[in-house]
């Protein structure tokens, strides 16, 4: 019989505003789960409602993020969008690999070395996280219809590099250790976010996680 492959789910953090930023996405989130069937791609989009733009949103989403197996963190925009960096600095603290995802050809950044990140330097040098940076405009002017089909290709990249950020050493690395830091956001953060972020979700994400380190990391495929 054959053994399910446990599917991870991948927060995909990012501006949502407009419907170039909802389109895309979507098509993103659907390449990258045609070319990795093991991950399953959360939307920000889907768990929000134009009607209800309160703090209840803000708790859907950091909820969203405590979740996730990993994150996608698009890191386009100059400056980046700020909800998208309160997403990677929450998913920061509670030890969640990051794929940092950048297609816009603007420098950003104020690091001045060659290879530097081009966003601001104190988004980088934090653990666990892989860049995947691209040209969208170089792939724009290539040829438009080549540039849809490369939705495809720019997928597969991402996907690697969630495989390797997903197998990359944790730095919370025991139920105390982890439990520990979830207890810690339920509580900074504030706004009844702890009936959201649960004693019993955090158990069960603790659980998640150390199943995750055991298991799937030797088979991601």
């Amino acid at each position: 019989m054959a053994v399910e492959i446990m599917k991870l789910n991948i927060y995909f953090a990012g501006g949502l505003f407009d419907h170039k930023e909802l389109v895309g996405n979507k098509i993103m989130a659907e390449a990258i789960m045609r070319e990795s069937t093991h991950f399953r791609i959360i939307l920000p989009q889907d768990l929000e409602h134009e009607s209800s733009r309160d703090i209840h949103i803000r708790n859907a989403d950091l909820l969203g993020v405590a979740q996730a197996d990993a994150l996608i963190v698009n890191m386009d925009g100059a400056p980046l969008d700020d909800g998208t960096v309160a997403e990677f600095i929450f998913a920061k603290a509670l030890d969640i690999p990051c794929v940092l995802f950048r297609s816009d050809f603007r420098g950003a950044g104020d690091a001045q070395h060659a290879g530097a990140d081009p966003w601001n330097l104190m988004l980088s040098g934090w653990p666990r996280c892989e860049r995947y940076i691209i040209n969208a405009l170089a792939h724009y002017e290539k040829d438009y219809e080549a540039m849809m089909a490369s939705y495809s290709h720019i997928a597969k990249g991402l996907a690697d590099a969630l495989d390797k950020v997903l197998a990359a050493p944790a730095v919370l690395s025991d139920a105390q250790e982890l439990r520990l830091a979830f207890k810690m956001q339920q509580k900074l953060c504030g706004s009844a976010f702890e009936q959201y972020l649960s004693d019993e979700k955090i158990e069960a994400l603790i659980q998640r996680r150390l199943d995750t380190h055991a298991r799937y990391l030797h088979s991601p495929s």
